[in-house]
């Protein structure tokens, strides 16, 4: 009698490098975000669009992914001065003149000019967001084009659900 080893392997318990979760010791809140298949436009050859699902325990609003989901896309808002990256990282920034300048950035990891009625987030790793809104009675400014360091883009979409503004196409 011979006890073989199965030769079936699986990946299902490398899925939780695809999420990532927590609670905030200084406010006790829980976060999560499962990454989803971004990829790269332009037949592979960038840029890259990193798509997440992201969970925010103080966004109740449900725009089809559930109350408090979203898709982590960078986005600024212009009535509460927040600029929040695709990332998660999250700066409380003022327009002076032609450019956005964030207080409580501690690295030197984007670049934020004012190009009329677009906001242009630049990464340090090249890759460019252009944000704007669809509108002048809008606060949300979001990705409408986004460039490669090589100097290729693709463009964003959306379409007004629940009073917000979501990703229709790329």
């Amino acid at each position: 009698m011979s006890t073989a080893t199965p030769e079936v392997e699986s990946g299902a318990f490398k899925f939780s490098d695809f999420v990532k979760s927590g609670v905030d010791a200084r406010t006790g809140t829980y976060s999560t975000t499962i990454s989803l298949a971004g990829w790269r436009a332009n037949n592979g050859c960038g840029p890259h669009i990193p798509l997440a699902l992201s969970f925010n325990c103080f966004q109740a609003l449900d725009i089809g992914w559930g109350a408090g989901w979203s898709l982590s896309l960078s986005s600024y808002d212009q009535k509460t001065h927040r600029l929040t990256l695709a990332s998660g990282i999250s700066y409380r920034v003022h327009r002076v003149g032609g450019k956005v300048v964030v207080k409580d950035k501690k690295l030197e990891n984007t670049r934020l000019p004012l190009r009329g009625d677009r906001l242009i987030v630049s990464h340090k790793d090249g890759m460019v967001e252009e944000l704007s809104r669809p509108d002048e009675t809008h606060d949300e400014w979001l990705p409408e084009r986004v460039y490669s360091n090589e100097g290729r883009w693709v463009s964003l979409a959306y379409t007004l659900v629940g009073g917000r503004l979501v990703l229709r196409e790329v």
